[in-house]
C-alpha cells in the first residue's frame, strides 16, 4: 500500500532533507552572501578580539553559535545500538516496532507522534507529573488527548532505572514501584547542552 512504502522510505526522505540543507551551509555559501569565512580553533584573547589560527580580529559584538548536543544519561544495561538521540535517529533504515522515549519535552513529543504515526508502539516517561509542562494547561490537555488517541503510552512521575536483557527497561515511579516495559530502540530527549570547551 501507499502508506507502507512511505514508512519504508521515510528515513530516506528525511536524509535527503537533511542533506540538501546542509548544502546550503557551506564556507563557500556564505562567502557568496558577503560572509568572511575563517576556519580553525577560536580563541577569545580580549573582551573584543578573538585569535584564529594565530591571526587576531576584532569585533563591536560577537555571537557564539557552536550547537548543541544531546544531554545524555548513564541508563545501565543499555547498549549504544539500542540508543537513539536526534543526532543518529534518522539513520535507522527501519520503523522500531516498539519505541521507548525518555523525556516528555519538545523533541520527545515530536519523535512521539511522527514514529507513532510512522507505525511504532511508543512508550514516553517523563520524570514529572506531565507531558509539556512548560506549556499552556490547555496544549498540553490536546496533546495528551491526541497521543491517547494514537496509542501512545504515557507514563509519568517515573524515571527509566535499567535495562534488562537489552530489551526491557525498568521504570520506576516515586513511590519505588518498578513497571516494565519492552522495547526495540529507546531515544534520550531529555534536552540539550551547549557545545562548548571545558
Amino acid at each position: 500500500t501507499k502508506s507502507e512504502a512511505f514508512r519504508a522510505h521515510a528515513f530516506e526522505y528525511v536524509r535527503e532533507t537533511i542533506s540538501d540543507i546542509l548544502e546550503e551551509e557551506t564556507p563557500e555559501v556564505f562567502e557568496k552572501l558577503g560572509i568572511d569565512v575563517v576556519l580553525g580553533e577560536a580563541e577569545f584573547i580580549s573582551k573584543c578580539s578573538v585569535k584564529v589560527d594565530k591571526v587576531e580580529y576584532t569585533y563591536k559584538h560577537a555571537v557564539i553559535a557552536t550547537g548543541s548536543s544531546p544531554r545524555l544519561i548513564d541508563i545501565p544495561g543499555l547498549s549504544t545500538e539500542r540508543m537513539l538521540t536526534n543526532q543518529n535517529l534518522f539513520t535507522l533504515t527501519e520503523i522500531p516496532k516498539q519505541l521507548l522515549i525518555v523525556g516528555g519535552g519538545p523533541i520527545g513529543l515530536e519523535m512521539a507522534q511522527a514514529f507513532a504515526m510512522l507505525g511504532s508502539h511508543v512508550t514516553i516517561t517523563e520524570r514529572s507529573d506531565e507531558l509539556a509542562r512548560l506549556e499552556d494547561p490547555v496544549i498540553r490537555k490536546i496533546v495528551h488527548d491526541n497521543f491517547a488517541d494514537l496509542g501512545i503510552t504515557i507514563v509519568t512521575n517515573a524515571s527509566l532505572e535499567r535495562v534488562h536483557d537489552d530489551t526491557m527497561a525498568i521504570l520506576k515511579d516515586k513511590h519505588g514501584v518498578t513497571r516494565e516495559i519492552s522495547f526495540d530502540k529507546v531515544l534520550i530527549a531529555i534536552g540539550r547542552i551547549p557545545n562548548l570547551p571545558p
